[in-house]
């Protein structure tokens, strides 16, 4: 097979004819080069980065297809977002089967426990829904749903979800499998790993992060999804370190330390820390009071850590240490005694949290108020991590911003720590010009740190007209909760006549489909919605970014990620630094706007210090270099929404994106040392005379096991009606199965040479109603 050649057909002749338009030169490149990658290149990692509109994620996932087919890899795909997961596994590979593209039916979308629901759970909770009625509505549908995801619920109840209803019906982060054969959630999340990892697994950064981490640690049995699948996709890459912190963090709650409070006052030797917590949860309060938090949530320790270093101190004397025979007594109370484990964890995190050598911590105000802490090194076990994965996958990290500056391999280098890499690059497929209205006000907008007056300017000067003058869905972008809360009291829907969404009122899932439902309506958003949030045509048409993104000096992981940085680039001047993450977040946000050749659109950034600052000019020659033609006033807009279209047709046919082979640059790639097409079909096309003695053979094995095993006989359902050895591999495979032996094992001994390990997957189906649990093999006995 010509593996660059199927490639560049599967796009001609299954793609093109899908969407109704040329292929996007930029996605086949990519899909060439990641193939050359994967069948070529002795390296185990690759950057891409392609800008918004590429399609990135066919674009990966057509060449990694291919490539674990004709090698027998399975593949693991992480997003940051929900959003994205939902995407790829609701309409990205749907489309891919419609194509006839993606032939594997073992595809699981594998999210955070609380995103499935368990049906003891309903069970137990009966009588806390509005009405009998209501509880035997989700009841049903629970019943009925293969994956138990609320998503999937959703489309089997007259209303939504609530949030109430869903906080009774999903699975909680301690909660154990319930072992109920009828839950849909617990049967599902079973299929994530065991027997064996299914053909694609569609995780989020997290679930793979600690997957990882649990399996380097010989103390673990093993990660939540496959790491080593041979082939793993990061997509959102620029966001995967905030994702690592967010799975490596230690942390200590404020419940948690209240519990130790009221603990410590009991036994032998009592311990007063009641006015320490008293003052701490004081300084939790004045935070939420005085609006000081951001996105992030996270706040500088300083003010607290003499509070914590007291309780360290007061807690530490609790522990009365005599040596009696040899034996080491601790006089701890009662409840402290029975989980000991848990005090000492604490006064281990207290050390931890005070070590300013070792870690950075702080606090969070958040759900859950709580305490954290990651060591400085962390950048440098994140690579210890992307090289662990590296060992045995090829590994694919995607994103349209992974760079800012004009040394993108240095800068990957310097901020991933990875040594030897692939890096590609690609054009954006759009016009920024003929497609975007880009308005950025020279006045109004110069204290965007007041969010109370920032809010009003940005609805009374921004929101209003540009809703006057584009008919579409607006995002407005905020980049604090504060002034989140200001614009969503200020803003008036029935004056607008639109349907306003806030983040917060409802999942992101479903604001996500109210938007796109409502094609007029307004999206109050901040973080969640930067990244994985794609909704093409008119029902987005404006993108409202309410400042610079830069990022939060006062936040210690920022600090630390600052002074790495600066560090391997050799700068003194901090600022460098957070003016290059700022560049990449802003262009995640202006991101949102185009998501298709046809899109268009405006987008405003309430920030008029460009003008005003010196690294003004800097961001100005930087959309300059975008291609963007930069506007300080709202009176073109009108025009540009009703001639939009037609200049979108026009150029079309001027761009140097336009699709051609004779500007592919097409790798040479040779056949796959598995089974190339001749040899599948040398091997279905085996006489019927060899596949009788395999089926004799199974038989044979057949009797003596159901002789032994009367209770869980093997039927060979299908086999009369078996013409080649593709369909017997099916269904001597299924039969194994189905009694919980290992496929792979039995077909090897059926089919000796004429059967390749990992040729044979179950159905869904199949896996579904046996829970996926293939315990041992009875051929080893």
């Amino acid at each position: 097979m010509n593996i660059s050649e199927k490639i560049i057909e599967d796009y001609e002749l299954k793609v093109a004819p899908f969407y109704k338009s040329a292929p996007r030169l930029a996605q086949v490149q990519m899909s060439l080069d990641i193939a050359d990658f994967l069948f070529n290149s002795n390296r185990r990692v690759m950057f891409v980065e392609a800008p918004v509109g590429t399609g990135k994620t066919l674009g990966v996932l057509i060449p990694s297809y291919l490539y674990a087919q004709l090698n027998g890899k399975k593949i693991t795909y992480a997003t940051a977002t929900k959003n994205l997961q939902r995407q790829i596994f609701d309409d990205d590979i749907p489309d891919m089967r419609k194509m006839g593209i993606f032939q594997k039916s073992n595809v699981i979308l594998a999210m955070g426990k609380d995103n499935y629901a368990c049906i003891n759970n309903v069970y137990g909770h009966k009588n806390e829904f509005k009405s009998r009625a209501r509880y035997d509505e989700i009841r049903k549908a629970v019943l009925t749903s293969d994956t138990g995801l609320r998503s999937d619920l959703d489309k089997k109840v007259e209303d939504n979800i609530e949030n109430k209803e869903w906080d009774l019906i999903k699975i909680t982060s301690g909660q154990m499998p319930c072992h109920n054969e009828k839950c849909p959630g617990h049967s599902y999340r079973a299929l994530f790993k065991k027997p064996k990892p299914p053909f694609l697994t569609i995780t989020n950064h997290n679930q793979l992060i600690q997957s990882q981490l649990n399996e380097a640690d010989p103390d673990f049995k093993g990660g939540i999804v496959s790491v080593f699948p041979g082939i793993i996709v990061i997509d959102e890459a620029h966001l995967f370190d905030e994702s690592y912190l967010g799975t490596v963090q230690k942390q200590l709650s404020l419940n948690r330390l209240i519990w130790i409070s009221n603990n410590a006052l009991r036994g032998n030797n009592p311990v007063d820390i009641r006015n320490e917590v008293r003052e701490i949860k004081a300084y939790f309060k004045e935070i939420k009071n005085n609006k000081k938090y951001g996105l992030n949530s996270r706040h500088d320790l300083k003010n607290i850590k003499p509070v914590l270093s007291k309780i360290q101190s007061k807690l530490q004397q609790k522990e009365k240490i005599n040596v009696e025979n040899g034996k080491l007594n601790i006089d701890m109370p009662y409840d402290i005694q029975y989980d000991a484990t848990q005090y000492d964890e604490v006064l281990d995190f207290l050390h931890n949290i005070l070590d300013e050598k070792k870690n950075i911590s702080w606090l969070a105000v958040n759900d859950p108020e709580a305490f954290y802490y990651v060591p400085k090194e962390f950048y440098k076990k994140l690579t210890e991590s992307i090289n662990y994965l590296a060992r045995d996958n090829k590994i694919i990290f995607l994103s349209g911003t992974l760079t800012s500056t004009d040394d993108p391999r240095k800068e990957i280098k310097n901020e991933w720590g990875i040594e030897d890499f692939v890096y590609k690059p690609y054009k954006s497929p759009f016009n920024a010009q003929t497609q975007t209205y880009l308005y950025i006000p020279q006045e109004n907008f110069d204290e965007p740190r007041n969010k109370r007056q920032h809010a009003k300017k940005i609805i009374k000067n921004i929101v209003n007209p540009i809703c006057k003058k584009a008919s579409g869905g607006m995002l407005i972008l905020c980049n604090s909760l504060e002034l989140e809360g200001y614009i969503k009291k200020d803003i008036n829907p029935k004056e607008l006549n639109r349907k306003v969404l806030v983040q917060g009122e409802e999942s992101n899932e479903q604001l996500t489909r109210e938007f796109k439902k409502y094609i007029d309506s307004i999206l109050i958003g901040s973080g969640s919605f930067k990244s994985g949030f794609s909704v093409p045509g008119k029902a987005l048409q404006s993108v409202i970014i309410s400042a610079l993104p830069f990022p939060v000096q006062t936040d210690p992981f920022i600090r630390l990620k600052v002074k790495e940085f600066a560090k391997k680039y050799h700068l003194k001047d901090d600022f460098k630094i957070s003016f290059q993450l700022m560049l990449k977040d802003l262009e995640q946000s202006m991101g949102r706007l185009i998501r298709s050749p046809e899109d268009y659109g405006i987008i405003a950034i309430a920030d008029s210090r460009l003008y005003s600052k010196p690294y003004g000019l800097r961001i100005i020659a930087w959309l300059k270099h975008k291609k963007y033609k930069i506007l300080n006033n709202l009176e073109g807009l009108s025009k540009f929404m009703r001639t939009a279209p037609q200049s979108i047709k026009q150029d079309e046919n001027n761009t140097d994106q336009k699709y051609s082979r004779d500007k592919l640059e097409i790798p040479i790639i040779e056949e796959s040392q598995k089974f190339t097409e001749k040899e599948e079909q040398e091997i279905i096309e085996k006489s019927s005379d060899s596949i009788k003695e395999y089926e004799k053979k199974a038989r044979a094995w057949q009797r003596k096991y159901n002789s032994s095993h009367p209770q869980l006989k093997m039927r060979f359902k299908g086999l009369k009606d078996v013409t080649t050895l593709k369909e017997l591999i099916k269904v001597l495979g299924d039969a194994a199965y189905k009694i919980h032996e290992d496929s792979d094992d039995f077909l090897t001994y059926v089919l000796g040479k004429d059967y390749q390990k990992g040729s044979y997957e179950p159905d869904y189906d199949l896996v579904r109603n046996t829970a996926g649990e293939v315990k041992i093999s009875h051929l080893k006995k």
